[in-house]
């Protein structure tokens, strides 16, 4: 039998007023990274669309592979992958061994697997029953396509960028990551980078701290909670969130044209 874990469903992440409550913190960044970009991506799928999301550049660190699961099982499998979102619980059972099967072999895929993970994600938005399955598929498809998705460890996505933009947010959640991708390590040392990186401009960081020491270091260095007083598992803004926040320039943002309704992968 193949080991399999469950996506943690008590991520504090995983709460579509406070992700709205994130955004209107963190502001239109030009850069968003997921660094533990696990679960159904709630800070992307919970980015308003008044922030033009497909003018900017987004990446996430997929260590469980689920994204390319998604997009090879909708590709080979539409039918079956929309069917498999009727089935599919709130948070999907993922095999351990996924990334690595699904990068040994390209042509494999898990379809009742993408249809569960895709179920999850339209639930977070409040989409599922809004459309039929294969249309919240394709609409999905067409918000991740633009999503850069990396798969390791998540230190790969924090060197510095080449040229460093004022409030590139980054999202650290290490408690999102199932305990076989996540090193006992993993917690401090991105607390650690939290707190260096806190008053750099370069960026805008959100740290979920995974207990009451981790929110007292974040407190003592200045860093402002969201929602209200400290508590298990808060989430904390860093000081450079609010002055990277004024110091943005409107006129600098790229723009293009959104996309137009998703189009669905010739047979």
């Amino acid at each position: 039998m193949v080991a399999a874990m469950e996506l943690a469903p008590l991520d504090p992440l995983h709460d579509r007023q406070l992700v709205a409550e994130l955004w209107e913190r963190l502001g239109n960044t030009q850069n968003l990274v997921e660094p533990f970009g696990v679960g159904v991506y709630p800070v992307i799928l919970g980015r308003p669309d008044a922030h033009e999301w497909w003018s900017r550049f987004e990446s996430v660190n997929d260590p469980l592979a689920v994204t390319a699961n998604l997009f090879r099982a909708a590709a080979a499998a539409p039918e079956a992958t929309a069917e498999a979102m009727l089935a599919g619980p709130a948070l999907p059972v993922l095999p351990e061994t996924l990334a690595v099967t699904l990068m040994g072999n390209p042509l494999v895929f898990d379809a009742d697997l993408a249809g569960s993970w895709a179920r999850a994600c339209c639930e977070f938005t409040g989409s599922w029953g809004q459309a039929e399955p294969g249309v919240l598929l394709w609409e999905l498809l067409n918000r991740l396509i633009r999503v850069r998705s990396a798969s390791g460890r998540y230190g790969r996505l924090l060197g510095r960028p080449r040229r460093p933009r004022p409030g590139t947010a980054v999202i650290m959640n290490p408690s999102a990551l199932p305990a076989p991708y996540s090193r006992p390590d993993d917690a401090a040392s991105a607390l650690a980078w939290s707190l260096e990186h806190g008053d750099d401009l370069a960026y805008r960081t959100v740290h979920v701290a995974q207990d009451d020491g981790q929110s007292r270091a974040l407190q003592d260095a200045g860093w402002d909670s969201l929602g209200g007083a400290p508590r298990p598992s808060m989430v904390w803004l860093s000081p450079s969130c609010a002055s990277a926040a004024a110091l943005e320039d409107p006129a600098t943002v790229i723009k293009t044209a959104r996309p137009t309704s998703p189009t669905r992968p010739a047979s």
